[in-house]
């Protein structure tokens, strides 16, 4: 997190004037730094932005309570103007999150699925009657109901088999450190499942550095990226990121649009003090 507050909404409101399509955040409770609530800045986001469509990439729904969830996000939907994005992921990364809410991480896809749907069901209006198994609701309606009829688009995060079978099930894919190869058998595998792929969206998490020193960028985003998954990030780098000169990142974010592609969630990996000149040079790579 930067010290300057002023951050958040001043890198809203260049990202929704410079010709960017998304504005997402991502969502741990517990991460290795400082790390702000995910819906908490969304809702402010909404309220300094006028045509960015607003997102998590992704939320991790298991840790949370699906009513106060489905309450949340419809109300960002309705006051943004229908411009949420929900992005779901199981997570799993961080023993202590899980710990701290006394949630086991086993069996953390089922109770995604389930509070999934108990979401969509509050999002309706209608009397929410759901059984289980592990979190009944009986006699309530959701409120206030979302901008949109059915709610915002629910994008799944997630690399595995069951990730995608998940995925295919709703209105986008959200992958996350993956390869070229292995992104092309994941798009093979959900138009496989759904048959095919229209009005469906292939999204995906790009780590990047631009610097006019390819050598001093790649440096940095490897020591930023291993200190938040606290591992030796370098041999990742080539395979995962869009890292070097501004030439080389723009090539590179076109070789993913080229593989299939619709959204590519651009995520600098630097220092916050350098964040922000980060975000104007990828906004002048994008126009």
């Amino acid at each position: 997190m930067p010290d300057d507050p002023a951050f958040y909404p001043r890198v809203a409101r260049h990202v929704d004037k410079s010709g960017f399509d998304l504005l997402f955040v991502g969502d741990h409770l517990f991460p290795t730094g400082e790390n702000p609530d995910a819906l908490a800045l969304l809702a402010m986001f909404a309220g300094v932005t006028e045509r960015v469509q607003l997102g998590t990439g992704v939320l991790l729904l298991p840790l949370r309570d699906p009513v106060v969830v489905a309450k949340q996000a419809a109300t960002i939907d309705l006051v943004s103007g229908g411009r949420l994005i929900l992005g779901v992921g199981v997570g799993g990364e961080f023993e202590w999150e899980w710990n701290a809410m006394g949630v086991s991480p086993r069996g953390r896809g089922a109770r995604t699925d389930e509070y999934l749907d108990i979401v969509r069901q509050l999002w309706t209006g209608e009397p929410v009657d759901h059984p289980g198994p592990l979190r009944p609701i009986t006699g309530v309606r959701g409120s206030p109901l979302p901008a949109r009829t059915g709610g915002p688009p629910i994008w799944i995060g997630g690399r595995s088999e069951p990730a995608l079978v998940r995925a295919s099930r709703y209105d986008g894919w959200c992958a996350y450190a993956v390869s070229t190869r292995r992104l092309r058998s994941s798009i093979e595998r959900l138009t496989e499942l759904r048959g095919d792929l229209d009005g469906f969206r292939v999204s995906m998490v790009l780590f990047t550095s631009i610097d006019d020193d390819a050598r001093r960028a790649r440096d940095v985003a490897a020591q930023v990226l291993g200190s938040r998954y606290r591992q030796d990030f370098d041999h990742f780098i080539d395979a995962f990121c869009a890292v070097g000169t501004p030439d080389h990142v723009a090539e590179r974010i076109e070789m993913y649009r080229a593989n299939g592609v619709d959204d590519v969630l651009l995520s600098p990996q630097v220092p916050a003090a350098m964040f922000e000149e980060q975000v104007h040079r990828l906004g002048e790579i994008i126009t």
